[in-house]
């Protein structure tokens, strides 16, 4: 008798806190031994939170946080100040140098919402206004890798392409020719 659970009613061999498998893994993921929620369809505790129950009154995002933070509340930055731990102003550049993930070709990438994004993009959006359909962001440095709003502008892709043969010419050179294209 002295190895079985401690539920009234119970039969089962004790393995942990006095309690059957069966209840101690009903206390672990509701709280209580007693639960029996296998057929309870509810929704996440937290206010606002619609996601289907999980454990503990949590939906899978909160129980999660809960587990691994302590509590449920999110912990993450903002997307802005992810942005400005990931670029550096180096002495001598006026550049904002993206130290941050890039892309194969060498453009700064972070996500942003769950989805992967462009950093020179998003700095353009965010510092000067939205890019108008049908222009891309060009870089007046000619430095893929940098964030700086003041480097940038929105201009045609045909535009783009032409500048960046510039990019190849001396500064002197490029100078001249921007200013009759542009």
């Amino acid at each position: 008798m002295a190895n079985l659970c401690m539920i009234d009613g119970c039969d089962r061999p004790r393995e942990a806190r006095g309690w059957c498998s069966l209840h101690y893994k009903r206390w672990h993921q509701h709280g209580d031994p007693m639960a029996d929620k296998r057929h309870q369809r509810g929704t996440c505790s937290i206010d606002g939170c619609i996601r289907p129950h999980y454990a503990r009154g949590w939906c899978h995002m909160h129980y999660g946080r809960w587990r691994v933070h302590g509590t449920t509340d999110d912990l993450r930055s903002s997307v802005e100040e992810r942005f400005e731990l990931q670029h550096e102003i180096r002495q001598g550049s006026d550049c904002w140098w993206w130290i941050g993930a890039k892309s194969s070709n060498g453009y700064g990438r972070f996500s942003v919402n769950g989805q992967m994004a462009l950093a020179h993009r998003w700095a353009y959006e965010h510092r000067i206004s939205p890019i108008p359909d049908g222009l891309v962001i060009d870089h007046l440095c000619q430095n893929r890798a940098c964030v700086n709003h003041d480097h940038l502008q929105a201009i045609t892709g045909a535009l783009n392409i032409i500048l960046g043969w510039l990019g190849q010419l001396e500064p002197h050179e490029r100078e001249y020719l921007r200013g009759m294209i542009a």
